[in-house]
């Protein structure tokens, strides 16, 4: 196959030790080789945000995106999405349907994504979670700093919506990375606190009303 290098492009790895295997993280590593800059981080305090924050300050390509440990890119799609992004200055990131495997990398099932729009990322939680790759001038990051920083969990929604204060997602519709399913969260989705959700909201909620008016 041959090489592809997207020069504009930061690939980060949020390196899970306690919870992905040698061999999971192996094929995620393998996957991105030929693809950007790849970047590890080091998850051994479980504050995934402050690391990303810290991340996205320390890297400074036009485009960056967050890859689970356990999950492997499509690395002949990449290129499509970054065409966006280079095509349309407006939109403030990319993202794409996904593979979803088990934890042999069996094919499950492909999960198609929709169009985003502000209403379904605040009333359905149907927002550019996982891979997705965004501009990194959307981003405000003293917002980013001073907000971001403080989640645990559900910080993708947090994120992705302040990215949305520059401009609309875009979605696009390839495979760009497959999504290893734990056994559990195959037919179950990831429960959020009362408390966690009501704060990202306090966040979300003046930004993508805009779109609504």
């Amino acid at each position: 196959m041959a090489v592809i290098c997207v020069n504009n492009l930061d690939i980060i790895i949020l390196n899970k030790k306690s919870t992905s295997t040698s061999e999971w993280v192996s094929e995620c590593i393998s996957s991105v080789n030929d693809i950007g800059n790849t970047y590890i981080l080091e998850n051994e305090e479980n504050n995934i945000a402050k690391l990303e924050v810290e991340s996205i300050k320390n890297t400074n390509n036009k485009y960056f995106g967050f890859l689970d440990n356990d999950d492997t890119l499509v690395s002949e799609n990449i290129p499509k999405m970054i065409h966006q992004l280079e095509k349309d200055d407006s939109i403030c990131g990319v993202y794409s349907n996904y593979e979803r495997i088990d934890a042999s990398g069996n094919k499950i099932n492909e999960y198609r994504r929709g169009s985003w729009s502000p209403s379904s990322q605040l009333c359905s939680g149907d927002y550019p979670n996982h891979f997705a790759i965004y501009r990194r001038r959307a981003l405000d990051m003293n917002l980013v700093e001073s907000t971001y920083i403080n989640f645990n969990e559900y910080y993708r929604f947090v994120l992705s919506s302040i990215a949305a204060n520059f401009g609309y997602w875009k979605h696009i519709p390839i495979i760009a990375y497959k999504r290893r399913e734990r056994d559990y969260y195959i037919n179950h989705r990831r429960k959020i606190s009362d408390t966690v959700r009501n704060n990202a909201m306090k966040i979300a909620i003046p930004i993508l009303t805009k779109y609504l008016k």
